[in-house]
């Protein structure tokens, strides 16, 4: 039995050994580690709510909440991130001298130590690349795998489907355990389960807002003028019915399996944003997505544990987090 919530887990982990060169152990030991996750629990609702509001109102808003009861929880949030990524780094940078593989900590040290100066590219800026890797880099692929796993539950025709597809896979040596990534992307309908668990929940569900350039712009028949912000919430138009069918309120990752219509819907994906500003984790959450999934399908079978509790709920801030989800894991491979 496990908690479906709790996918956070594995992608900490994973961003500790892309990032760092080490797993944070939160799945050899089964939980929180640092109370990261307790961490962003507590500070996203404060920054989406910053993010959204008008600047006028920022401090008001700020101050305000800095003088509630949870205004305390907020902060030390705030700061645990904060000095956990700073610390990671540092440690990081202490021993690059002695890693046996160069993660992307070192990659990153190479910028600071060889085009630092030239770049404008400080130690700060380096302790803000980890930032982010804690703060983003776990949310939206854990939201992307509850996406998958709850709409194969919901679908038994599609998840016994995908089985056939990764065990004839295994059975005849094109996919190997642990798979890589070039193997599972060669899985069409391996492919198209995850895409479209992806277009049907999007992690991000706030207006990804752009400026309007110079001269204004036309925008569906209005005239927008320069300088305004606009915006669309990703899962507005993952749910057009123009461009993903009469169907686009259900999971259907059929609608994926023509590469003529496929190519047309991707141009739409917003899932990790669009454009230059796309998210910057979009290949590492791809990457575990493909990897993952399949073994995971391979060696269990994934099932809800109560009946009569098979409707998640989600939790709204900058992530669409989903919650009340209880599985079953049963062994394919006793």
């Amino acid at each position: 039995m496990t908690n479906v919530a709790k996918s956070e887990e594995y992608t900490f982990d994973v961003i500790g050994e892309l990032f760092y060169g080490q797993a944070f152990g939160f799945l050899d030991e089964g939980k929180d580690q640092n109370d990261w996750i307790k961490s962003l629990d507590k500070m996203i609702p404060f920054v989406c709510l910053m993010g959204v509001a008008p600047p006028l109102l920022r401090p008001i808003i700020g101050i305000g909440t800095m003088l509630t009861a949870a205004g305390k929880d907020i902060r030390n949030g705030v700061k645990n991130i904060g000095s956990s990524s700073a610390r990671l780094m540092k440690e990081a940078y202490a021993s690059r001298h002695n890693v046996t593989r160069a993660d992307m900590a070192q990659q990153i040290f190479d910028i600071y130590e060889k085009k630092g100066e030239k770049m404008d590219f400080s130690w700060g800026d380096v302790e803000q690349e980890s930032y982010g890797a804690l703060f983003a880099g776990s949310d939206t692929t854990a939201i992307a795998f509850r996406s998958l796993f709850y709409h194969l539950m919901h679908s038994p025709d599609v998840y016994a489907r995908l089985e056939k597809e990764i065990d004839e896979a295994v059975n005849e040596g094109r996919l190997s355990m642990p798979p890589t990534y070039k193997q599972a992307s060669q899985l069409p309908y391996l492919c198209a389960c995850i895409t479209e668990a992806l277009r049907i929940h999007p992690g991000a569900q706030l207006s990804l807002p752009r400026t309007v350039p110079r001269g204004g712009m036309e925008l569906c028949g209005h005239f927008i003028p320069e300088g305004y912000t606009v915006g669309i919430n990703a899962a507005v138009l993952h749910f057009d019915q123009r461009i993903f069918g009469q169907d686009a309120d259900m999971f259907n990752p059929d609608r994926w399996m023509d590469p003529v219509r496929a190519n047309y819907m991707e141009k739409y994906m917003m899932a990790f944003g669009g454009g230059t500003r796309t998210c910057l984790g979009k290949n590492i959450a791809l990457l575990e997505l493909h990897k993952l999934s399949p073994q995971l399908i391979w060696n269990y079978r994934v099932e809800f544990y109560d009946p009569g509790q098979t409707q998640w709920h989600t939790r709204n801030t900058f992530f669409a987090r989903q919650e009340g989800i209880i599985a079953r894991v049963k062994s394919r491979r006793a």
